[in-house]
């Protein structure tokens, strides 16, 4: 048996199938194809990444919830979509989870997925800080320096 792959290019998906081995194996390395095939085993991995993730975040895993989020907002194996991101990153963030808490702050104060909101990206970003995520607590810092979100106040920044 093999895994085949079948890509699709233009939506960056693709569905692993396994298949009868035909005929002769082709040798494991070969110097022509070797960078086509390491790039087809990465995309395959990715895809395969995100079937799990998202089998685990139905389940409620906020780690999963937080990956599969970071994939819809990267576009890694998905396209890229900023509102499933904010879905997923806000299942993971309302379980504590201080990546997620940060990456959500990081959508609401940029407005990518949902509609700019600096109070709700210091929210988010307090909760995550508080746990020592330090993406977080830095970019509280700024919100606090330049008065978004909260009043301007340079001790706490």
């Amino acid at each position: 048996m093999i895994i085949v792959m079948y890509f699709r290019p233009e939506t960056g998906t693709g569905t692993p199938q396994t298949r009868p081995f035909p005929g002769k194996p082709e040798p494991l390395y070969h110097p022509a194809g070797q960078t086509r095939r390491e790039e087809a085993m990465k995309k395959l991995l990715i895809i395969l990444a995100v079937q799990w993730y998202t089998r685990a975040a139905e389940q409620g895993d906020a780690k999963a919830q937080y990956n599969l989020g970071l994939m819809y907002d990267e576009g890694r194996g998905v396209k890229q979509d900023a509102r499933q991101a904010v879905q997923w990153y806000t299942r993971a963030a309302e379980q504590g989870f201080a990546r997620a808490q940060a990456s959500l702050g990081n959508m609401y104060r940029e407005g990518r997925g949902v509609q700019q909101e600096d109070r709700q990206a210091v929210q988010w970003y307090t909760r995550a800080a508080e746990q020592g995520n330090a993406p977080a607590q830095y970019n509280l810092g700024l919100r606090y320096d330049e008065g978004r979100g909260v009043q301007q106040d340079d001790r706490q920044a």
